[in-house]
């Protein structure tokens, strides 16, 4: 992602001789031993410097990222582990490891602002984006058939091949603090869903 000023954010996952910065949230790898964790780095607009570069809290896989006019980052993912963060305002905290993740990172990529878990361990999210409004939109896939709607599209889950355990294509839409849930739906039919990324154009028009 790139900002208003050009520089570059670079987010994904790495080993412990990923570099991190002074002051970073995390200058090293969450957990008593993994092998590896989300990063999020920030670069200059010349590409000739580091302004920043941090781990988060240990999670399987980084799937989306987006930058905020004020400097702040938010970072998707999926595979929690037990003991990923989240923040007392929280859609949903994190009772159990394995869900997908929502995190927003300060200006400086020094601390946490919010942080909130999504789903069940079933459901995963593939693309973020942000709308002109700052609303948070991600697209993904579940094999939950209770997974959480609002104002559906497309409510009942489409049981691909008769099999719960079968993935169905979800699209889902937070307000500009992730702490409310505002649009949510199924999407697809009798075929397996792998909802891969998601944007939003000028006039609000979703394409997933």
């Amino acid at each position: 992602a790139v900002d208003v000023s050009g520089n570059a954010f670079v987010s994904g996952q790495a080993g412990v001789l990923w570099p991190t910065t002074s002051g970073a949230y995390l200058g090293q790898i969450a957990g008593t031993d993994p092998y590896a964790a989300p990063f999020v780095t920030k670069v200059a607009f010349d590409g000739k410097s580091v302004i920043y570069s941090t781990f988060l809290d240990y999670a399987y896989e980084v799937s989306g990222l987006a930058t905020l006019s004020n400097g702040n980052t938010f970072v998707a993912g999926n595979g929690t582990g037990s003991n990923y963060p989240t923040t007392q305002n929280a859609y949903q905290q994190n009772l159990a490891p394995g869900n997908a993740f929502l995190t927003e990172l300060n200006s400086t990529g020094s601390g946490l602002v919010y942080s909130t878990t999504f789903g069940d361990a079933s459901y995963s999210t593939h693309g973020l984006a942000l709308d002109r409004d700052g609303n948070i939109w991600l697209a993904g896939q579940t094999s939950n058939a209770q997974f959480p709607m609002v104002n559906p599209i497309q409510s009942v889950y489409p049981l691909p091949n008769g099999f719960l355990s079968e993935p169905a294509s979800t699209l889902s839409e937070f307000d500009p603090s992730g702490q409310t849930l505002k649009f949510s739906t199924f999407l697809g039919g009798p075929a397996n869903g792998y909802a891969s990324s998601v944007v939003v154009d000028s006039t609000r028009v979703v394409h997933v």
